[in-house]
């Protein structure tokens, strides 16, 4: 059976019930190793949790053929699958651990190090340590760490620097939850570093992620909740400034001049319900 036949019966089979006998497995080479990836196995890492029930045969076999090009195993916690709820529908993401990013690193051959992270990073080149900042009891706002790559004869620097309000998972209240409660230091230090391995080694880890930053996906951040109370607070003032309108011209020209409002429905709704009461009040 060709490569591409072997694929195809992967897919076909992927979430049919498997009691009719196996099917041929789907072969990955790793390095001088070569893995076997059954439909039984498939359904093992479902149930572990490391790819999502339903998930697509595609994007299964595009997960497949990640683990073979970067060397992962999705058994042993490496690398696995995840399907994000966004506000825009679903998308999946390939999730590896801060371990995978260094093991890809350091595969290479050309990583160097990657340095200590350091918490709230200032323009005068000061900073707090880990444990200065665990004493402080406070959440950092800022985490930096710098992985150095040889590239040549020349030795490259790439620093990765992300902010707790961008990354930060927190509830409706706006505080921490999850780990990011018990450990959120640790946790934020290896956003940090897998942006600077990121940067340093794009041709390896281009279109990976860390479950850490999983937040940013799901809408979850500090960022993004106060984004949406402001939202919530613009729409307050249009729906105001929509009740004063007091002819129809000034109306439609609340209506031109919003077009990003214009797939909202309490806009719609208001300026529908408006038109029609100045419409009334023209009738009588």
């Amino acid at each position: 059976m060709t490569k591409n036949a072997t694929l195809h019966a992967f897919l076909q089979n992927v979430n049919k019930d498997h009691t009719r006998g196996p099917s041929p497995p789907l072969s990955f080479t790793f390095k001088n190793r070569t893995m076997e990836l059954s439909n039984s196995q498939i359904q093992t890492l479902v149930q572990a949790g490391v790819i999502p029930e339903g998930t697509p045969p595609a994007q299964i076999a595009l997960f497949a053929q990640v683990c073979k090009e970067k060397a992962l195993s999705p058994f042993t916690g490496e690398i696995h699958l995840t399907k994000y709820n966004t506000k825009t529908g679903p998308i999946f993401s390939r999730i590896v651990s801060i371990n995978g990013y260094r093991k890809i690193a350091a595969k290479t051959g050309q990583l160097i190090s990657c340095g200590e992270p350091k918490f709230d990073y200032k323009s005068d080149d000061t900073y707090m340590t880990l444990a200065e900042i665990k004493a402080t009891g406070k959440p950092p706002v800022s985490c930096r760490v710098t992985a150095a790559r040889m590239i040549g004869s020349r030795v490259g620097a790439f620093t990765g620097e992300v902010l707790w309000s961008e990354f930060a998972q927190v509830d409706s209240a706006g505080q921490p939850k999850q780990k990011w409660a018990t450990m959120p230091y640790h946790m934020l230090a290896k956003v940090a570093e897998a942006f600077a391995l990121r940067k340093g080694f794009s041709d390896e880890l281009s279109g990976l992620d860390i479950e850490e930053e999983e937040a940013a996906y799901i809408d979850e951040t500090a960022a993004q909740l106060t984004a949406g109370k402001a939202l919530e607070a613009a729409k307050d003032e249009y729906v105001d400034f929509i009740t004063k309108c007091s002819t129809l011209e000034a109306l439609k020209n609340v209506y031109d001049q919003n077009p990003h409002w214009h797939s909202d429905k309490t806009f719609i709704n208001e300026l529908g319900k408006r038109k029609a009461e100045l419409q009334k009040q023209i009738a009588v």
